[in-house]
C-alpha cells in the first residue's frame, strides 16, 4: 500500500474535519445560490445605459455585425479571439442587438467564477470557506464593476477559475476525465481572451503535484527522477494538451484561420509595453483599495504554509503566476481581477480560523491566528463602505450605467441623419452601436493597438470612408492623436457637421461634388486636378479637386498666380495643400479631395486681363524649385492655365 506523504494526509484530515462538522451537501448548494441570486441582484440594476468603455462599443459592435452575417476576421477586423464575440452575436441574433444582452452575458460569466471559486474554497477545508470565499469575490468592486461591462476579463478569469476546479478535481481524485474538463475549460477561456496563460502552467504543477503524492514514502530520499512516475504525468499533459487543442483547431476551421492568425499575432505582440506603469497601478490602484482583504489573504497564506496543504499551495501558485503575467505582459486594470479569484480564496481560508478558534482544534495550536482573522474580519466589514465610495465615483457605471446628455444626443443625431443600413466611420463605437446604425467593418477597432500595429493607416480610413461612410465621427483622441489629416478631410467630404464640446464632432451629409469646371490636368503623373470652382466672394474663393495618382509622391507645395499680358506673375499665393495639415503624401490614392484656396490679392492691380494658373514644386529640391511638368491641358509658363478673366477699372 502507497503511503501519501504529510500535504495529503493534512488535506484528508481537514476533509475528516468537514465530515464531522455536519455540513451537508444542500446546506452549501442552498448558501451558494443565496450568494448568487445576490450576486446577480446588484449587477442586474440598472445594466443598461452608455459604460463610456471604448473596448465595449468595439466588441458590441463587432458581435453584431458577426450576428448580420459579416465574417469575423476575414472582413470584420477583430483584435480578440472568436469566442470573446461568439456567444454574444448568437444572443444578438436570438433577442436583437442591445447592451443590455451582451452585459447580461458577461454577468453570467462572472457567476460561473463565483460558483467555481466556491467550490475551489469547499475542496480547500469546510464548505464555509467556498460560501465565504464566494462572498468576498461577489462584493470585490473590480470584480463587481467589470462584470457589468462587455470586455471579457472578468469571464476569461471565471471560465480560466473553471479549469483550475476541474483540475483540483483531478489532484484529489486521480480521474483523468477532470484533465479532460480543464483542457477544454483553458482553452475555452484563452479563446475569450489570452488573460488564463498562467493557469496553464498551474495544470501543470497540479499534475506534478499528483504523481509526486503517489510516490511511496520509502522512496523520499532517492533521487527524484528514479523515483517520480514521468511516464504517468507525461500520460496526464497529453490528456490535457489533446483536450485543449480540440477548440482552437474548430476556430482555424471556422473562421478564415490565416486572417485570425495574422490579426491577433501582429496586434497581441505589441501589447507588452507597460510593465513599470502596471507596479504602479498595482501599488496606487489596487492596494488601497483592497487592503482588508490583502491583510486576510496573508494570513491564509501563512496557515496555508505552516499546515503544509498541497491544495493551498495550488492556490498560492495561482495568485503568484498572475501577478507575475500581468507585470509582464502589462497588463491594464481590468486584467487586475486575475488576481481576486484567488485573493478572495486565500483570505476566506483565514476567515476558516475562526471556527479553529471556537473550538480549539488541534490543527492550529495557538489562538492568535484566530484571533487576527476575527480582527482583519471586522476591519474588512468597516472600511467595505469606504472602499465602495472610491469605485462609485471614478466608475459611475459600476453601480448605475448613466445616461449621458451629450451621448444621448449624439445618439439621436446619428439617428436622424443616417439610415439603418448606412455605414458609420467612429472612434467611439458605443454612440453607433446605441443608435443601431453600422460601423465599417475594416475600420471598427482604431485602437491605439490597432495603428501602432500598422494594421490601420490614415489613407486606408480615408479610402474606405470616401466609398461606404454616410457619417464620420469623431468622440475621443484615436483618430485625432495619430492622424491630423482626418478632421480636415471629413470637413471637405462632408456637407454638414454638429459639435458636442471640445473636439467632438460628428459630419454628416457627404458632398457629391459637381465640378463646374472639368479638368483632366496630371502634373507629373503624380497629382491630378480634376477641375475647379470660382466663388464670386470678397476675396474670391477658388475650390480646387484633387486626386492622387502614383503609389509614390512627393511633398509639395501649391502655386497659385495670376498673370498679366505678358506673362510675367502679376500676384501670387503660394502654400502647401490644405494649410500644410493634409500633406500630399498622406492623400489616398484615387479620392476625390476638395480644397478651398483664397485667390491672390486683386487689390493692388491695374485693370486688364489676366490668366489665373497653377501649378506644383517641390520646396526642398533647390533655392529655386521647378514646377512640375504638367499634361492634359493648356500650359502657361510652365503652369496650368486655369481660366482667364478682365479686372476693370475701380
Amino acid at each position: 500500500m502507497i503511503k501519501t506523504n504529510s500535504s495529503q494526509s493534512v488535506d484528508a484530515e481537514m476533509r475528516e474535519v468537514n465530515r464531522k462538522e455536519g455540513w451537508s451537501r444542500h446546506w452549501f448548494i442552498i448558501g451558494l445560490a443565496a450568494v448568487l441570486l445576490f450576486s446577480a441582484a446588484i449587477r442586474l440594476y440598472q445594466i443598461d445605459g452608455f459604460s463610456d468603455t471604448y473596448d465595449e462599443g468595439v466588441y458590441m459592435m463587432i458581435a453584431w455585425l458577426q450576428a448580420r452575417g459579416f465574417p469575423l476576421y476575414a472582413e470584420v477586423i477583430a483584435v480578440q479571439p472568436p469566442m470573446l464575440f461568439q456567444p454574444t452575436a448568437w444572443l444578438f441574433a436570438l433577442w436583437g442587438p442591445s447592451s443590455t444582452a451582451a452585459r447580461s452575458l458577461e454577468i453570467g460569466y462572472a457567476l460561473l467564477g463565483i460558483v467555481a471559486v466556491a467550490w475551489v474554497g469547499k475542496l480547500l477545508g469546510r464548505p464555509a470557506i467556498g460560501l465565504v470565499a464566494a462572498l468576498f469575490l461577489s462584493l470585490e468592486m473590480r470584480y463587481f464593476v467589470y462584470s457589468r461591462v462587455f470586455i471579457g476579463s472578468v469571464s476569461s478569469a471565471a471560465v480560466g477559475a473553471l479549469a483550475v476546479l476541474f483540475a483540483l478535481y483531478f489532484q484529489t481524485t486521480g480521474r483523468r476525465r477532470w484533465l479532460l474538463l480543464a483542457g477544454v475549460t483553458l482553452s475555452f477561456s484563452l479563446l475569450i481572451k489570452p488573460l488564463s496563460l498562467p493557469v496553464g502552467l498551474l495544470l501543470v504543477w497540479i499534475i506534478i503535484a499528483r504523481r509526486r503524492s503517489e510516490v511511496p514514502a520509502t522512496a523520499a530520499g532517492r533521487l527524484v527522477f528514479r523515483s517520480f512516475p514521468w511516464r504517468e504525468a507525461l500520460l496526464d499533459c497529453l490528456y490535457l494538451g489533446v483536450a485543449g487543442l480540440i477548440l482552437p483547431i474548430l476556430c482555424l476551421v471556422l473562421y478564415d484561420g490565416a486572417a485570425m492568425l495574422r490579426i491577433l499575432i501582429g496586434v497581441q505582440s505589441t501589447r507588452f509595453e507597460r510593465g513599470t506603469t502596471v507596479i504602479k497601478d498595482l501599488l496606487g490602484y489596487y492596494v488601497p483599495y483592497n487592503r482588508p482583504v490583502l491583510l486576510l489573504a496573508a494570513l491564509g497564506i501563512i496557515q496555508t504554509i505552516r499546515r503544509r496543504s498541497g491544495l493551498g499551495v495550488t492556490v498560492i501558485l495561482w495568485l503568484m503566476l498572475n501577478l507575475v503575467f500581468i507585470v509582464a505582459t502589462g497588463g491594464q486594470h481590468h486584467h487586475l481581477v486575475l488576481l481576486d479569484l484567488p485573493l478572495a480564496l486565500l483570505a476566506a481560508y483565514a476567515v476558516g480560523e475562526l471556527g479553529n478558534l471556537a473550538r480549539m482544534r488541534r490543527l492550529w495550536p495557538a489562538p492568535w491566528t484566530g484571533l487576527a482573522a476575527a480582527s482583519l474580519l471586522v476591519y474588512y466589514l468597516v472600511t467595505l463602505p469606504t472602499l465602495v465610495a472610491p469605485y462609485t465615483s471614478e466608475l459611475p457605471r459600476g453601480l448605475a450605467a448613466p445616461a449621458n446628455k451629450e451621448r444621448l444626443a449624439a445618439v439621436r443625431l446619428l439617428q436622424k441623419v443616417t439610415t439603418p443600413d448606412q455605414f458609420v466611420v467612429s472612434d467611439d463605437q458605443e454612440l453607433v452601436f446605441e443608435a443601431r446604425r453600422m460601423a465599417v467593418p475594416a475600420l471598427i477597432d482604431p485602437s491605439r493597438i490597432v495603428i501602432r500595429s500598422g494594421m490601420l493607416k490614415e489613407q486606408t480610413i480615408i479610402q474606405v470612408a470616401e466609398r461606404q461612410a454616410s457619417a464620420f465621427v469623431f468622440w475621443t483622441n484615436r483618430f485625432t492623436g495619430f492622424f491630423e489629416a482626418l478632421p480636415v478631410w471629413a470637413g471637405s467630404a462632408y456637407a454638414a457637421s454638429e459639435g458636442f464640446g471640445a473636439k467632438r464632432i460628428i459630419y454628416y451629409n457627404k458632398q457629391t461634388p459637381r465640378i463646374t469646371h472639368p479638368l483632366s490636368l496630371a502634373f507629373n503623373g503624380e497629382i491630378a486636378l480634376a477641375g475647379y470652382e470660382l466663388s464670386q466672394d470678397t476675396p474670391p474663393q477658388v475650390t480646387l479637386y484633387w486626386k492622387r495618382l502614383a503609389s509614390q509622391v512627393g511633398e509639395y507645395k501649391v502655386s497659385l498666380c495670376l498673370l498679366d499680358t505678358a506673362g510675367n506673375v502679376a500676384a501670387k499665393r503660394d502654400r502647401r495643400p490644405f494649410g500644410g495639415h493634409f500633406d500630399t503624401t498622406s492623400w489616398p490614392i484615387g479620392v476625390l479631395l476638395p480644397e478651398q484656396m483664397a485667390l491672390p490679392s486683386l487689390d493692388a492691380l491695374p485693370p486688364g486681363r489676366y490668366s489665373l494658373v497653377i501649378g506644383l514644386y517641390d520646396p526642398d529640391k533647390s533655392d529655386e524649385p521647378e514646377l512640375l511638368p504638367i499634361t492634359g491641358g493648356p500650359v502657361l509658363n510652365n503652369l496650368a492655365l486655369l481660366e482667364v478673366f478682365t479686372l476693370g477699372s475701380r
